[in-house]
């Protein structure tokens, strides 16, 4: 919310997209910790999973396969991405200028962190194109620039 800080100075108007990346930032820290609570449930459906494969052929075996692959590497990605979010959200918010290098952090993570079940040239190049509009937007559109030097803190 623009409006006065604590010294008196009018704060800074906050680009639009700022704003839609800071209420992104609290939704996506929402669904990891969804995803995060659901891994027990996935650990069980594998158990139920392997049991049923026993007197099937081939399809449930793969499906508990994937689904234990996944549980034991998902904590990895999701993790230190529940955490950029969540101190992303937080910078937005507060209007931190620190928020926009955890931004940019977040969103290589986004590039690097792709789960093995979810990567494809596709997936890669989809993260990459986001990383690189992120750092046009955070470090070369006229308006961000201004918005993050108005709100850099005073070195003394």
């Amino acid at each position: 919310m623009e409006g006065v800080d604590g010294d008196g100075a009018p704060e800074p108007k906050k680009p639009a997209l700022l704003k839609g990346g800071m209420i992104l930032c609290w939704i996506y820290a929402v669904v990891l910790l969804l995803v995060l609570a659901m891994l027990p449930k996935l650990d069980e459906m594998t158990r139920v999973g392997s049991s049923a494969a026993a007197g099937l052929p081939g399809g449930a075996e793969l499906q508990a396969k994937f689904a234990s692959e996944m549980k034991s590497t998902s904590q990895i990605f999701i993790i230190p991405l529940l955490v950029l979010s969540i101190i992303a959200a937080y910078g937005l918010a507060k209007n931190r200028y620190w928020s926009r290098a955890v931004m940019m952090v977040l969103l290589i993570l986004g590039v690097v962190l792709v789960p093995p079940e979810m990567a494809s040239p596709t997936m890669y190049a989809l993260s990459a194109a986001v990383a690189i509009f992120g750092w046009w937007y955070l470090y070369r559109k006229a308006n961000v620039v201004e918005y993050y030097r108005a709100i850099r803190p005073e070195t003394k």
